[in-house]
């Protein structure tokens, strides 16, 4: 189930951020969208470490 949700949220996360990254340039994307996969990935992880034993 973990594995299930942090794979979601990355997903999640990686997609906003390309999105707001490609009003600038593909390459802004990319960095953008790696970025906020780290946070995403991050984020999961305690959100899953509080609610799931």
């Amino acid at each position: 189930m973990k594995g299930i949700l942090n794979t979601a949220m990355t997903f999640v996360a990686s997609y906003v951020g390309w999105v707001i990254g490609a009003k600038i340039s593909i390459f802004t994307a990319f960095l953008v969208s790696t970025i906020f996969t780290g946070v995403g990935l991050w984020l999961s992880m305690k959100i899953t470490r509080y609610y799931l034993p």
